[in-house]
């Protein structure tokens, strides 16, 4: 018996050192399995070595994920195109509420575009999602044979996408997502309306006449970048300067959304009284009593708006949003 056992014994310490020999040579090379063959003869099958990444613990594959980013980003910011950006913003790089990678986490900036976010969602929140803003154009009374007798008023009701179609073709993104504003000089027109006998006055006093942002650089304005907000506001506020669709800022907005519409009903053959095309009104009470709506247009619903301001990070109709947020909370007048 004593025999039996030494032998068993010694078959133990020889399969011990094969199953270490072949473990041995999975660290250097891969592992292997024997699997027996239909002819009985082994068949080794290559796997994946022992000594990887995949055959390790999740907590070391997160480990080395999150190294690589940091790395990753590093080279990034690294860039020298990126140099002076890096100075004046910040990137944190969070993975399950953990800090992988910090920049200049701790530096004050301004929010810039993302800012239009919180308000979008501020509008959504104070503002019915299938609700749309109303430009009206307005008179003192009825027109009586195709005549309208005084002034017509061009009534801003907040529209940050109002273009003509001239506008909206000069535009990188969708246009179909713009308020035709040819289409109120079409209605007019079609009501049999031939003469006005005043001019046509633009009123953009549902918001405020704080006209741009203190942090807005010079050139903004100057360079066709951004106009300024104004309740009711044709091409962003924009005037085209030359053949080549160089924008500058309208220097009084409602004045020259006025002229703009009033060249619109031109083409339609109504005229205008030529001494007041445009004009700004004397008195800033005078259309409490031109109550008398000849026409109106509506925009596309404010969820639609605003998917066009994130979509496209469009600044300015981003700021009529928040004058319209001011207009709504306060419930009057440049309440903004």
């Amino acid at each position: 018996m004593r025999g039996d056992e030494v032998r068993f014994a010694d078959r133990r310490i020889r399969v011990t050192v094969a199953i270490f020999g072949v473990a041995a040579a999975g660290v250097a090379v891969a592992g292997a399995v024997i699997d027996p063959a239909p002819s009985g003869r082994a068949v080794a099958a290559t796997q994946a070595p022992l000594l990887t990444v995949r055959r390790a613990p999740d907590m070391l594959r997160v480990a080395i994920g999150r190294q690589r980013l940091a790395a990753a980003l590093e080279v990034i910011l690294t860039v020298p195109a990126f140099a002076d950006a890096r100075s004046r913003s910040c990137l944190v790089a969070r993975v399950d509420g953990g800090t992988v990678y910090a920049d200049g986490g701790d530096r004050p900036v301004i929010p810039a575009s993302t800012l239009t976010v919180l308000t979008a969602a501020t509008a959504l929140t104070l503002i019915p999602p299938g609700e749309r803003f109303v430009t009206e154009a307005r008179a003192g009374a009825a027109p009586v044979n195709g005549v309208i007798t005084g002034d017509l008023w061009l009534v801003g009701g907040g529209d940050p996408l109002l273009e003509t179609p001239d506008y909206s073709r000069t535009q990188d993104h969708s246009p179909e997502i713009a308020t035709d504003i040819s289409e109120l000089a079409d209605k007019l027109a079609a009501s049999g309306i031939t003469r006005i006998t005043g001019g046509v006055v633009g009123d953009d006093r549902r918001y405020d006449d704080v006209r741009t942002v203190k942090t807005w650089k010079r050139q903004y304005l100057a360079s066709g970048e951004v106009g300024p907000i104004g309740a009711l506001s044709i091409n962003d506020n924009f005037t085209v300067k030359n053949k080549r669709g160089r924008r500058t800022g309208a220097v009084d907005p409602p004045r020259d959304a006025a002229a703009e519409f009033a060249a619109l009903l031109a083409e339609r053959g109504i005229a205008i009284g030529s001494d007041a095309r445009g004009a700004t009104p004397s008195d800033p009470m005078a259309t409490a009593a031109a109550s008398t709506v000849v026409a109106k247009i509506e925009s596309q619903p404010i969820e639609t708006v605003v998917q066009e301001v994130l979509v496209w990070s469009d600044n300015t109709a981003a700021e009529m949003l928040l004058k319209e947020v001011g207009f709504r909370s306060t419930n009057r007048q440049g309440g903004s």
